[in-house]
Formats: structure tokens, sequence, C-alpha cells
């Protein structure tokens, strides 16, 4: 074959897959699909569920990606990485680089796309792509991502404790407030000054005592009570 012919069936083939990339990001008619991707179209996208087993699939995630894009501020970044035919003239295969930018809250989502397409009755239908999104967690000398999993369990565990510790010092504020309006005279102190000593011992904070003094100064005189180890 002609070097000018593999040429017009590389633009060709890639009309039809900048017509799906349209249909994704640009609102095209989704009804185009029908005429650019084969009925028993196989594919992956970047979430967990997105496993497309034949067109009608593709068409639904087409839909729902353009209600949620709609009204969406957003620009798209495309860097083509390869195209090139497979075993023979009437297999093509093309891989992309994506970077969608949302504006409203300034994130960015980097996307990859392969895409298969074959050649049948003179017109190239996309039988197959499949779409992903690349691990951050991963590093350049890992093949998993151990190192971000690690990091990501250390992470949550430093949340889990730090919230764990709120909640303790909520639940020992709980008990000394739940004594203290359970109080019925000055003297009943003491037994708030023991919760209040308990607390901290279970909170694991070091203290030696704890204490409330009342100064009665018109009468040169005041009433303590303090809590150890040993009781009040």
């Amino acid at each position: 074959m002609k070097p000018s012919s593999r040429g017009k069936i590389n633009t060709e083939a890639r009309a039809t897959y900048d017509k799906v990339i349209d249909i994704f990001f640009y609102f095209r008619d989704i009804n185009e699909l029908d005429e650019i991707v084969h009925p028993k179209f196989v594919g992956y996208g970047t979430a967990g569920h997105e496993y497309f087993r034949d067109r009608e699939a593709l068409r639904n995630m087409a839909k729902m990606q353009a209600e949620q894009l709609s009204g969406t501020k957003y620009t798209l970044t495309r860097k083509p990485v390869i195209e090139k035919f497979l075993t023979n003239d009437s297999t093509f295969l093309i891989l992309e680089d994506f970077e969608l930018h949302m504006q409203d809250n300034d994130h960015s989502l980097q996307l990859r796309l392969s895409t298969i397409l074959e050649k049948e009755s003179g017109k190239w239908l996309i039988t197959h792509f499949h779409g992903s999104s690349p691990d951050r967690d991963i590093a350049d000398e890992e093949a998993f991502p151990m190192e971000g999993l690690r990091k990501k369990n250390e992470e949550l565990e430093a949340k889990i404790r730090e919230r764990t510790r709120d909640l303790e010092i909520e639940a020992a504020l709980e008990r000394v407030r739940s004594r203290s309006m359970a109080m019925q005279k000055s003297e009943d102190l003491k037994e708030v000054i023991q919760v209040v000593y308990e607390q901290f011992v279970q909170l694991d904070i070091y203290i030696e005592h704890t204490g409330f003094i009342i100064d009665y100064k018109e009468r040169d005189d005041m009433h303590i009570w303090l809590a150890d180890k040993q009781g009040v």
C-alpha cells in the first residue's frame, strides 16, 4: 500500500476518534455514537464500575458525563502519545493523555486513553477503549503503590488517634460536668475534684493532685479540697 493511502486511512481513523472525544467533552450529539462505535464495543472507564459491555453502555456513560459537565467551566488539554496500525491496515491504535481542569474548584484530573479502531465495510469503527487515571501514590521505582499506601495508612491512623483523643476528652469533660450539675452543697466539691483527678489519670496526663480553693476574704478563711491517688 502506498504511503499516501496509509496517510488517508490515518486521517479517517483520527476523525472518527475525535468525534468520540467531542461527544464526551464538548456535548456533541450522543446519537452519533451509533455511527462510529461498533455495536459489540467493549471497554473500561476510569472508575472501578465502568466496564462497558456494548455500545449502549457507552451511550449511558456519555450521557451521564454530559450531565455532570453541563454548566461547569473547564478546559481540556490534549497530548497525543502515539498513533499506529497494528497487525494490518484495518486496525488502528491511538494513545492520548488528557488534563481536565475544573475552573470552578481549580482541580485538575489527569487521564489516559487507549483506543482501538477497526475498519469494517470501508468505515472506521471504535471497538475498544481503556481510560485510566495515573496513580500518584506509586513511586518511580515501584510497580505497586506500597510506599503510598503506607503513608496513607499512617495518615489515617493519625487521624483516628486524633479523633479518638478528642472523644476521650469530651467524655472526660462530660463526666466532670455531670457531677458538677449534681452538686447540692459546697461540700460536694470534694467529689467533683475527685472526678477531675480521675479524668486526668484516665487521659494519661501526669498530675500529682487537683484542687479547689474557696477564699472567704470577709472572714479571713478558706476551704481547700485536694484529690490525688490516695483520694480526697
